[in-house]
């Protein structure tokens, strides 16, 4: 009955379902994988080194990333990619197994005044107003 006991503990331990098992051992399989891939970049989100992989789209502006599970990224964070500004301009939240979503590089450095007179400075991405509506 020990045995027994011992094996249920072990797995329970590794997810309490069958869904989380295997949701467990499929982040485990992509972690110790993706630093392999040719798309595998290591980079600054909000000064925290992060493993990302990128693809181009039709923009060179834009790129499509994927990180690894248990990785926080969220809508609006800055990265730095070989000292290249992006901010992460789509999420998808539906992050059971990777974290989706696009970068767009920034090309303005937006500066004001704060209510304490301090200069404050952050990359934005400045688009044209023609984008948004017919003229």
């Amino acid at each position: 009955m020990a045995s027994r006991e011992a094996y249920i503990a072990r797995l329970m331990n590794k997810g309490k379902t069958k869904r989380e098992r295997d949701l467990n051992r499929m982040k485990q399989s992509i972690q110790s994988s993706v630093k392999d891939l040719l798309s595998y970049h290591e980079v600054l989100i909000n000064g925290v080194k992060v493993g990302i992989t990128a693809e181009s789209t039709e923009k060179a502006s834009v790129k499509k990333f994927t990180a690894a599970p248990n990785e926080h990224i969220g809508y609006g964070d800055y990265v730095l990619w070989d000292g290249i500004h992006w901010i992460v301009s789509e999420r998808d939240y539906d992050d059971d197994v990777y974290i989706r979503g696009k970068i767009t590089q920034c090309n303005y450095f937006l500066k004001w005044q704060n209510e304490k007179n301090e200069i404050v400075g952050r990359w934005a991405v400045i688009e044209t107003v023609t984008r948004y509506n017919n003229g």
